[in-house]
């Protein structure tokens, strides 16, 4: 065996040591409102609060919910932007679905040309989805195409600002549905312990899910990809 090939052996067992941990933090990180959802009923609700709130009872119900599910141990293998989604905080995850909708909304985004339009927008939405949908609505790879219109479709609906912001949360919650829902167990039962419970689904057209699912992936393993 030449010395790259054991680096590359080596390099490789590293990746699952370092994804099989990040699985094992994953339990650990529970999001408060599934922990608070299982503090039993005999508790104060400042009491409550506190529990769920503790590192030690999170950890300890996060790997106990694993073993209901039947997820299994953590996984041996994981794509780039699972791997990185692991690693997420709730609010990073919120994020990167956010983005997958605002690149999903883009022709409506970029089509609010009025300043004070631009304005309630970001109020709206808590943040500037615009640099998102330049970013991952214009390209023609797989999962962003959708995202801008071709020539010869029809011109998108005009719609408020306000309605815009539903849009994109809406198609960012079926985004990352979609992409879930293509997880293995071993991985999707990790990564819904990690934000609140959603009753999100994703798109009914199998075509729009596919590329919502592959848009998230994307941006996700971009997100991993300069700690590569």
């Amino acid at each position: 065996m030449t010395p790259q090939q054991i680096e590359a052996r080596r390099a490789a067992a590293m990746e699952v040591i370092a994804l099989r941990r990040s699985a094992r933090a994953a339990e650990a990180r529970i999001s408060p409102d599934i922990a608070l959802e299982a503090v039993p009923a005999a508790f104060s609700d400042e009491g409550a609060r506190r529990l769920a709130a503790a590192a030690r009872f999170r950890g300890r119900l996060g790997a106990r919910l694993i073993r209901l599910s039947g997820a299994g141990a953590p996984p041996w293998s994981a794509s780039p932007g699972a791997s990185a989604i692991l690693d997420m905080r709730a609010e990073q995850i919120e994020s990167l679905s956010l983005e997958a909708g605002a690149a999903m909304q883009a022709p409506a985004i970029l089509g609010l040309l009025k300043s004070d339009e631009q304005r309630r927008l970001v109020e709206a939405l808590g943040r500037d989805p615009a640099p998102a949908a330049r970013r991952h609505g214009f390209t023609e790879s797989d999962g962003a195409d959708l995202a801008w219109p071709h020539a010869d479709d029809d011109p998108p609906e005009r719609l408020t600002p306000e309605e815009i912001a539903e849009a994109v949360r809406r198609s960012g919650a079926q985004d990352f549905a979609a992409w879930l829902a293509g997880q293995p167990r071993a991985v999707a039962a990790r990564v819904e312990l990690l934000t609140p419970p959603s009753d999100a689904a994703p798109s009914e057209s199998p075509e729009a899910a596919r590329q919502g699912a592959a848009l998230v992936e994307r941006i996700a393993a971009a997100a991993l990809a300069p700690t590569r």
